[in-house]
């Protein structure tokens, strides 16, 4: 009976033993599959999460670019249009009847130009508004100086010259023809100036404007004992004086 009693004790504990470790090896598996699962759903939730931003940014980039396109197209419209309008306006311009009124300064307007004004030498502009200054280009042509006036312009010359019949060439003038140059004696012409000369022996003097009578010399020789020498003596040898006059 002992022999029995242990064969039973030991087949209890057999089984018993068995059914720990069966549990023991499920519960193991249980939780090794658990984790595979959780590792397996999370790739699957990183994955789809990972499609929704890509999904989302691209929607992004997407719009910004549209918004890019729309504005880049709305600024060449734009363009079109003001360019248009301004060809429209530029039209109805030329269409428009030719007004002189729109001219400045003597400009005539004539719809042969596009009702644009005609302007007259010395002026320029749309309306000829503008004095052209001559004196810029060349000088205006003149020998000495130029100034500039509205609408045209005037050669001046220096002291001693006079314009020409061209209105520009400074021309020497010749002062001895005028009254002798005022020289009592002689009077001997210059470029731009003209000097008197007196007999050997004498010096010239000038004589002040209000002591004198019309048509009375203004330069007047006189010797060095201060007598005045007149016309009427004669010029032997070189002159020993003469004053240089500049008109």
């Amino acid at each position: 009976m002992s022999t029995i009693h242990a064969d039973r004790e030991a087949q209890r504990m057999s089984t018993i033993h068995a059914d720990r470790e069966a549990q023991r090896m499920s519960t193991i598996h249980a939780d090794r599959e658990a984790q595979r699962m959780s590792t397996i759903h999370a790739d699957r939730e990183a994955q789809r999460m990972s499609t929704i931003d890509a999904d989302r940014e691209a929607q992004r980039m997407s719009t910004i670019h549209a918004d890019r396109e729309a504005q880049r197209m709305s600024t060449i419209d734009a363009d079109r249009e003001a360019q248009r309008m301004s060809t429209i306006d530029a039209d109805r311009e030329a269409q428009r009847e030719c007004n002189k009124a729109l001219c400045l300064n003597g400009g005539e307007c004539s719809s042969s130009t596009g009702n644009r004004c005609n302007c007259p030498a010395g002026f320029q502009g749309a309306r000829c508004e503008y004095d052209v200054n001559e004196c810029n280009d060349n000088n205006g042509g003149c020998d000495h100086e130029c100034c500039n006036t509205i609408g045209s312009y005037v050669c001046k010359c220096p002291p001693g010259y006079q314009l020409g019949s061209d209105g520009r060439a400074c021309l020497d003038i010749d002062e001895c023809i005028s009254n002798n140059g005022g020289c009592q004696h002689k009077c001997v012409n210059e470029n731009g100036s003209y000097r008197c000369e007196c007999p050997a022996g004498g010096f010239v003097i000038q004589i002040p404007f209000l002591m004198l009578q019309s048509n009375t010399a203004t330069r007047v020789c006189m010797t060095e004992a201060g007598v005045s020498m007149t016309a009427s003596t004669t010029m032997d040898g070189p002159p020993v004086d003469a004053i240089q006059a500049t008109g």
